[in-house]
């Protein structure tokens, strides 16, 4: 039992997807592991002044920050592509018919045979579970997947849009309050001014409670 989980985990780290379990190749497979890793290694990395990276340490530390400033800023001094060059390179554009029938409701089926298409002895998903276990317990699971990928449908553009707005009405509303709220305070600020010098006291004390009040619930 020990040697067959053997040989199928360095089947699954060599990737070798022709190859059927039982035959008891570990030792190819575990060839075949460190010929990948060998083949995946970065070895150095050139910068953009042409200066060679060749420490393990300094190849990940400039990789860090290369993604950081690339993929982590939302104001880059340039567009890397345009939309335009981009149908430059893809002539291609899907038709009315396709487009309608990419847009069309996903049928049950379609997402069962998709997920039984799938090659297994892939890499899990980032939740630990494998194609393995969603096959072996579809009976029970499929209508919970079933449901959690028709869910995307309703993330369409109209309700975007719909957010959006949404979005703009409550920052003008923020503004609305924030501006009757400064008009309050002011407002009570004069008249405590003037009252004061009046010496009304019992006014003074309610224009305050109103003051607070403001602050708290505006």
């Amino acid at each position: 039992m020990l040697i067959a989980a053997e040989e199928k985990f360095y089947r699954q780290r060599s990737r070798v997807l022709w190859h059927h379990l039982g035959d008891r190749d570990t030792k190819f497979y575990h060839k075949t592991v460190i010929q990948r890793a060998h083949c995946n290694h970065i070895h150095f990395l050139k910068t953009e002044n042409d200066v060679v990276i060749g420490a393990f340490e300094d190849i990940k530390a400039h990789s860090v920050d290369f993604f950081a400033s690339t993929l982590g800023s939302t104001s880059l001094p340039e567009s890397l592509c345009f939309v335009g060059q981009i149908q430059d390179l893809l002539p291609f554009r899907c038709s009315d018919l396709q487009c309608c029938y990419l847009k069309r409701k996903v049928a049950e089926v379609e997402i069962k045979n998709t997920l039984f298409a799938m090659p297994l002895d892939k890499s899990p998903r980032p939740d630990g579970y494998s194609i393995e276990f969603f096959r072996s317990s579809w009976s029970i699971i499929g209508k919970d997947r079933k449901k959690e990928q028709h869910l995307f449908k309703w993330v369409d553009e109209a309700l975007l849009d719909e957010i959006q707005s949404m979005h703009e009405q409550q920052s003008r509303i923020a503004e609305e309050i924030e501006d009757l709220r400064s008009s309050l305070k002011k407002t009570v600020k004069e008249a405590v001014i003037e009252h004061k010098k009046l010496g009304d006291v019992g006014l003074i004390g309610s224009i305050l409670t109103i003051l607070c009040l403001s602050s708290k619930f505006v």
